[in-house]
């Protein structure tokens, strides 16, 4: 997406002004520009959920060329403008030939299972289940009420809400993950050529301390 000129942020999990806080209902948001569009995701703990944000979010960008906020009641939107954007996230992230190898004559009667029917298949493709089970609502072979009564189990369920809190011992790399691997090597290749200074070089990446810096420094000589 950032070689298209759709630059993508997911902001830190850890406090600080690049948070979307965790109480928020927020998950992403979209600013539109016709040269470089910006999507911005909130970092959580399982990384296929963030997937399918940042596709929904590269739905409104290149469907609706407009600026979306969005919050988790969006990504279950089964009309309008939102509904677009999960049908083309989905699309996506589990296309036709993928759910082709999904077998509905070995779908569980008791929802609290589909987690363990679809596991094999998420993991695969790096998505979620609920992800799954979304588009095969959408392609006719789930009921509705089936679907959102495994949303109602999955979202009472304790380890899908239980949030995690992250390490600092790797603070060196959290640029990376907040601005993107483009934005932190034009960073540090104009620290190298002696265009900025290192103090600058630390406030273009999240206020690093110096030590930190040359830490990240090292870590993409390794790379």
């Amino acid at each position: 997406m950032e070689a298209k000129n759709i630059l993508v942020f997911r902001t830190n999990g850890f406090a600080g002004k690049w948070q979307i806080a965790k109480e928020s209902p927020v998950l992403g948001f979209a600013l539109y520009d016709v040269v470089c569009p910006v999507i911005v995701i909130k970092k959580i703990v399982f990384e296929a959920s963030q997937a399918f944000t940042l596709m929904h979010e590269l739905g409104n960008v290149l469907l609706h060329r407009a600026s979306w906020i969005d919050d988790d009641n969006d990504f279950q939107s089964t009309q309008g403008k939102e509904r677009d954007a999960n049908i083309f996230a989905g699309l996506v992230l589990v296309p036709d030939h993928f759910l082709n190898e999904i077998d509905d004559d070995l779908r569980p009667e008791d929802v609290t299972q589909f987690h363990t029917w679809l596991s094999p298949s998420a993991r695969l493709w790096g998505v979620s289940s609920e992800v799954i089970l979304r588009r095969l609502m959408d392609m006719g072979r789930l009921p509705r009420d089936t679907y959102l009564a495994y949303r109602q189990w999955r979202l009472a369920n304790p380890y899908v809400a239980n949030e995690q809190r992250g390490s600092r011992v790797y603070r060196h790399r959290e640029p990376k993950h907040i601005f993107g691997d483009r934005y932190v090597r034009t960073v540090l290749d104009a620290l190298s050529t002696q265009h900025i200074t290192l103090s600058k070089a630390s406030g273009y990446l999240d206020g690093l301390k110096i030590a930190d810096v040359h830490e990240l420094e090292r870590h993409y000589a390794r790379s």
